[in-house]
């Protein structure tokens, strides 16, 4: 006679596993952007940019700070990439603290204020943000945002 409990347990495990990542929370805004933009559909990616920065998601709020920052899919707008990235920074997401003051720093689509930049850079380092406290002006402009997976990290900025 064969013995079926191994298959059993194994049959349980697979039910189990199914189960879990069935389970699994859903992809955040940043995540369904990021896997938009990596399917080479930046179109919808930036309309569910806009959609969800609309709702006060900061990850949007971010993706769209991005897209006006780096010209890519869009025409540039320093201007409105400060906009954006002043909305998410004042939810706490330290990329875009970062990168304002970056912009601060740089007088790049703000006007130029030291103190500013100063105090953005600040709180982003300290949310452990601080490798991009102390880089030095000009080394700031990696443009791999998607390829790092937006606000996995430090955002691929």
């Amino acid at each position: 006679m064969i013995d079926i409990r191994p298959i059993k347990i194994v049959a349980a495990m697979g039910l189990a596993w199914t189960m879990l990542t069935a389970a699994s929370a859903p992809a955040s805004t940043g995540e369904q952007i990021a896997d938009l933009l990596d399917a080479n559909k930046p179109i919808e990616a930036f309309a569910l940019a806009q959609e969800k920065a609309g709702e006060g998601d900061p990850e949007a709020q971010f993706a769209l700070g991005w897209f006006y920052d780096s010209g890519q899919h869009i025409t540039a707008d320093k201007a409105r990439a400060a906009a954006y990235y002043r909305k998410c920074a004042d939810q706490g997401l330290s990329q875009c603290q970062w990168r304002l003051g970056v912009m601060y720093d740089i007088g790049e689509g703000v006007e130029a204020d030291p103190k500013a930049a100063f105090d953005w850079i600040a709180k982003a380092a300290v949310q452990k943000n601080a490798e991009r406290a102390i880089e030095p002006r000009g080394h700031v402009r990696n443009r791999s945002w998607h390829a790092g997976r937006l606000c996995q990290g430090d955002g691929g900025l």
